[in-house]
């Protein structure tokens, strides 16, 4: 039962609307984008292979790969150690996740982009560098 449950939640690819649009403006701009998530990673591989966004992605990070996950620092340790030329003062850790995405980066020493689509209060101890409403204010602000 849970292997089934695994492989329905894996074909799950649904994707933020507008997503793919903006992954392909920022690869004309000549960004490298990856993905860093916590999750199983059959799921996370499947979800993505289900998904039209998979081919804007240098390299996705998963963290049961990984052996860590956001928001420790050595999450994002292990993932500048894979990408040559990484500088954490020159990437950008865009998310959803205030306490996973926003505080994972801040605890790197990275820039952070809190996407916030529903404006929430932000009642956490994560402080972005930026809030974002829409993925043109991402691209305005690039």
């Amino acid at each position: 039962m849970a292997l089934r449950y695994q492989e329905f939640i894996g074909r799950q690819g649904q994707i933020f609307t507008g997503a793919d649009k903006l992954l392909q403006e920022l690869t004309h701009r000549g960004y490298q984008i990856y993905a860093a998530t916590n999750g199983v990673t059959y799921i996370q591989k499947n979800r993505l292979l289900h998904s039209p966004i998979q081919s804007y992605f240098k390299e996705v990070f998963i963290s049961e790969q990984m052996g860590t996950q956001k928001p420790a620092t050595d999450f994002y340790e292990k993932i500048a150690e894979q990408i040559a030329g990484f500088q954490f003062d020159q990437a950008l850790m865009i998310g959803d996740s205030l306490t996973a995405d926003i505080q994972g980066g801040n605890n790197a020493g990275m820039d952070t982009v809190w996407y916030n689509p529903t404006h929430m209060i932000n009642n956490s101890k994560a402080v972005p560098t930026y809030t974002i409403h829409s993925y043109q204010e991402l691209l305005d602000l690039l």
